[in-house]
This record gives C-alpha cells, structure tokens and sequence, in this order.
C-alpha cells in the first residue's frame, strides 16, 4: 500500500464489496511498472492523496501496481 514518498509497505486487507460495474479479480501474477519507483521516490505523483481521483473517486491509501493477471471472481453487474 502506497501511504506516502518512500513509504510503502505490504499488507493484508479484508475483501471489499464489488463496486459497480467492477470485477474481483484473484490475482495470479503481477510486475513492477517503471512507474512505480518514480511514485515510491518522488510521489505522490500519480496516486491522488487529497483529491479524489476523478474517475475511480479513490485517495490515498491505494494499493500500488496496474499490470497484473488473474481470474475474475466477481462481479457487481
């Protein structure tokens, strides 16, 4: 979870609910964008921390990473 510049830790979380017009995904593999360091080192950059982002409507404290797999799970329509 990306809390802050060069502070970033793993953590288990609880399940949230599907938003809609979301899917769950189980994740089975991910990797490291290029962007990621830039966002540990300099950030936030990309990661919306007092705004919410104005797609999504997400803030900091987010999950980093957007290049993964996995098996869709769920879905909320």
């Amino acid at each position: 979870m990306f809390y802050g510049q060069e502070d970033q830790r793993i953590e288990e979380i609880d399940r949230q609910e599907v938003k809609e017009s979301n899917v769950r995904v189980d994740l089975g593999s991910a990797g490291v964008c290029g962007s990621n360091p830039h966002e540990y080192v300099a950030g936030p950059i990309f990661i919306p921390d007092e705004t919410p982002h104005p797609v999504t409507g997400e803030v900091a404290l987010v999950p980093m990473g957007h290049e993964f797999a996995g098996d869709r799970s769920d879905r909320s329509r």
